[in-house]
């Protein structure tokens, strides 16, 4: 995980949602031993929703570690984050062996779990794809995708389609 995850992680910038401070004070110590990650702001409570906002619509962080023990607000505030800033990486972080919140946490839009006690390895390791995250979600911005479906055949969706493709170019 030496140079070739350095080159990978060139100087992303995260933040971290937790209302236990504990948990808050972990992650940033564990970020602080890996190279070229920043944090955006200091640790941000997750029931300081407005705050969290801000910071994710002005600081634009490439990942996020999110505090999954609140189920539902955990859920609630990936949403908020995902529809300010859809290229934030949510990662979240819960106890080990929790597997009950797992699933219901991906349908909100976690990308990744890491669960406690947290390791450089573990968490280095979570970071390696948000490069790659945010250059494919880059991507599918920049190039938007039409497509035309007639309800039945004969009714002019292909005349409609090349009106539309003419009009955009």
């Amino acid at each position: 995980l030496g140079q070739e995850t350095n080159a990978l992680m060139t100087k992303l910038s995260g933040l971290i949602v937790s209302n236990d401070p504990t948990l808050r004070s972990e992650l940033a110590r564990v970020l602080s031993q890996i190279e070229d990650v920043n944090l955006v702001a200091p640790s941000i409570p997750l029931r300081a929703t407005a705050e969290i906002e801000a910071t994710v619509e002005h600081k634009r962080p490439a990942f996020c570690f999110l505090d999954l023990a609140d189920l539902h607000a955990a859920s609630q505030m990936t949403s908020r984050i995902l529809s300010i800033s859809p290229n934030t990486y949510v990662i979240g972080v819960g106890p080990q062996g929790d597997t009950s919140t797992l699933v219901p946490a991906m349908r909100s839009g976690v990308r990744d779990y890491i669960s406690r006690p947290l390791t450089v390895v573990e968490v280095r390791t979570a970071l390696e794809v948000v490069p790659a995250h945010c250059e494919v979600k880059g991507e599918e911005d920049r190039y938007p995708l039409f497509t035309f479906l007639p309800a039945k055949p004969g009714v002019g969706a292909s005349t409609v389609c090349v009106n539309t493709a003419t009009a955009i170019a």
